[in-house]
């Protein structure tokens, strides 16, 4: 695990190089941040001053927050011939910065993401002139014990440098080894590192606040102590090319909450004594962004070749496979141990202990906290922030973030960049030909992210908003779907949209990172090919405003409100409190059958849905109806009551029967007058909604 450290400390304290990096623990190593984004030089006898993007550092260390363009000069005049080979360079763990050792990484091509490998000296070839060339390995999968992947960056003369393998008898790639070689650096658009010092000594030890949330939270709020970055090659999440399009590293946090894991009321014992005996996991590993008691990571862990591999499995059946360095392990456990924390053997921990209330203390409820400190390693910078099951975000394009031209002072219709915004219709502009010949075909879409999954993965629902299919979901077809046309070749046809389904994959696209300001999309499933206008490569995309919604704030759920609970001071006679909205969010209309597509999308994109709390009433009575001071209080009430929202509960109070088609729960509702309403819900709804009972302390039943 690595923090992060400013190029500019490193020249004012170059004696710092020289420290280890693991001072901090094992399996740590320090990231370069290049601080200064602009560097300023100057030109015209110093009269000019000039602000430039791309840098060339001429010593090192080398920035981690820049792509590094490998560039080598041969030839003059005419023959004068310039090779770049970008690359991303990544400090060797355990070592410190003056070792100037690399593991370089491929950032394009079919083996974007793997590890530049040294050939052995056995591997050479002997060419016509009976002299021996050693060829160029493919990039592999990184591995950061394998000495062959890294290299160490030695000066060479005036701002150049040359490199040389690790292993003894390793040859680098020819464009590493060549010597007198220039680093050029830029900005990539696909990460940031921000600030990441490791962990707060101090702020740990303190402990999270115990007096601030009531007895009824199951936990309190999250306090972050520690932060660090760790680079995708030490987690196996995908294909290496997805893992560093999406993000170069991967944001860990380490986190204190206390946990509730006993609690009881007075009336269930006897005086003022509480007896706690109960079992507690000592350590669990879930997969990071999926909610935990929807992916509990099964107690089977393989190693294979240095990695730990867990499989979870949710509720709905899905498998997500995730692999994590043992350097992580290590480390991870290394942090508890110090704080505290022993590795044993046992799973659980058994908590046996009496408390007594002495003094006559007045107490109603009881409960029994510890505390929990969870590393979580999460999707950089657009990873979901909310809790829970079965979630998404939606992006909405305020005034501060459209697009502009003409070096800022208009606005532009056309997005550059991504995510893509859900209060806007899209259009996608493909252009082929010049002059006269200029065509330009336009295809409207709504654009949706897939649910459960960050931002960063840039995936999408993509939706039509007119014609007969309006609505629906536009699918790719199978590469088995393929034809062969007159001329020999293959030709895929495009599929007609089809009924929203979240779980399918074929209606899922990757929008891949723009190239100057154009896309392309590809399908999730591996044999899918998307429809002709997403795959085309070079599209763009121009925003609109809908008429027919709008999108508002939806946070989620305020934890802080629903604890607090209503007030309760209102008149016996009332029926019910006034209603307290203490969560909102929206839900797009494929997760609700209200009706055809068509006719959904044509009222509004998107339905509000609102958590409500209030008191109602289940018993009343006058002191004429019981003896004394005695009130004898038996009703029975509904654990739970589907309705049909918008419809008054006492007209169209939901069936009992419930009936499950293709993962979405159907109701009938029946009013006085005989008129019926079917209604139905996705289970990601239904599923959700219990979460957020459950935990606030419903249980079912």
């Amino acid at each position: 695990m690595y923090v992060t450290r400013p190029l500019s400390w490193y020249k004012q304290f170059p004696a710092e190089l020289a420290k280890s990096p693991s001072i901090d623990g094992p399996n740590s190593g320090i990231l370069i941040i290049q601080d200064e984004e602009m560097i300023e030089i100057t030109g015209c006898f110093g009269l000019c001053n000039y602000k430039i993007k791309d840098i060339q550092p001429e010593e090192l260390p080398f920035p981690q927050n820049k792509k590094i363009d490998i560039c080598y000069t041969s030839g003059s005049g005419k023959d004068r011939k310039t090779d770049r080979d970008p690359v991303f360079l990544i400090p060797v763990l355990d070592q410190p910065l003056s070792s100037n050792l690399y593991y370089a990484l491929q950032t394009r091509g079919s083996h974007k993401g793997e590890a530049f490998t040294s050939s052995k000296e056995e591997e050479a070839v002997t060419c016509c002139f009976c002299c021996k060339v050693f060829p160029d390995i493919k990039p592999q999968t990184a591995d950061h014990h394998d000495m062959y992947q890294q290299f160490e960056i030695c000066p060479y003369s005036h701002g150049s440098f040359v490199a040389k393998s690790v292993a003894p008898d390793g040859i680098p790639p020819s464009f590493l080894g060549r010597q007198g070689w220039e680093a050029v650096t830029s900005t990539p658009r696909n990460f940031n590192l921000g600030e990441a010092q490791g962990v707060d000594i101090s702020l740990r030890s303190r402990l999270p606040e115990f007096n601030y949330f009531p007895i009824s939270c199951k936990n309190s709020e999250p306090v972050v102590v520690g932060k660090w970055y760790c680079p995708y090659i030490f987690i196996k999440d995908g294909r290496p090319k997805d893992q560093i399009t999406k993000s170069m590293y991967y944001e860990m946090t380490l986190e204190q909450r206390w946990e509730q894991v006993f609690e009881c009321d007075k009336g269930y014992n006897e005086g003022n004594v509480v007896l706690v005996d109960v079992k507690v996991e000592r350590e669990v590993f879930r997969v990071g962004g999926i909610n935990e008691n929807e992916a509990i990571l099964r107690n089977e862990r393989i190693v294979v070749d240095g990695v730990m591999w867990f499989r979870s499995c949710s509720k709905l059946g899905g498998e997500v496979d995730i692999g994590l360095s043992l350097a992580i392990i290590e480390r991870m456990k290394w942090e508890q141990e110090r704080f505290g924390w022993k590795s044993k053997e046992e799973r659980q921990e058994r908590i046996k202990r009496v408390e007594e209330f002495g003094n006559g203390g007045i107490w109603k409820k009881f409960g029994c906290y510890i505390l929990v400190e969870r590393k979580f390693p999460g999707e950089l910078d657009l990873a979901p922030q909310a809790e829970g099951p079965d979630l998404g975000v939606l992006v909405i394009l305020d005034e501060e973030a459209e697009p502009t031209c003409c070096f800022g002072l208009c606005k532009s219709d056309f997005l550059d960049d991504l995510p893509f915004p859900q209060n806007k219709k899209i259009e996608i502009r493909y252009s082929t030909g010049t002059g006269e010949n200029r065509r330009t075909q336009r295809d409207p879409a709504f654009f949706v992210p897939v649910l459960g999954q960050p931002l960063s993965s840039n995936r999408y629902y993509v939706l039509k908003p007119r014609g007969s299919h309006k609505g629906k979901a536009y699918t790719s077809s199978a590469k088995e779907d393929a034809i062969t046309c007159c001329f020999f070749c293959k030709c895929f046809p495009d599929m007609k949209p089809e009924v929203a389904d979240h779980q399918n994959i074929y209606q899922q696209f990757e929008i891949c990172p723009p190239k100057l300001g154009r896309f392309v999309a590809k399908s999730v499933s591996p044999d899918g090919v998307p429809p002709i206008f997403l795959r085309r490569k070079g599209w763009q995309a121009v925003i609109s405003t809908p008429r027919n919604f709008t999108l508002g704030e939806a946070p989620g759920l305020n934890k802080a409100l629903r604890a607090r609970l209503p007030e309760f001071s209102f008149p016996i006679s009332c029926k019910n409190s006034e209603l307290v909205v203490v969560g909102k969010w929206y839900c797009p209309y494929i997760f609700i059958k209200d009706g055809t597509p068509k006719d959904q999308m044509t009222k509004s994109m998107y339905y509000e849905m609102t958590l409500e709390q209030r008191w109602e009433q289940v018993f009343a009575c006058d002191k004429g109806y019981n003896e004394g001071n005695v009130v004898v209080v038996d009703v029975q009430v509904k654990r739970e009551v589907f309705r049909v929202g918008g419809i008054n509960e006492k007209e169209a109070i939901l069936r009992n029967e419930r009936i499950v088609v293709d993962g979405v729960m159907w109701f009938r509702s029946c009013s006085k007058v005989g008129g019926e309403v079917d209604i139905g819900l996705s289970l990601a709804i239904i599923e959700r909604m219990k979460w957020e009972q459950e935990r606030f302390g419903w249980t079912r039943k």
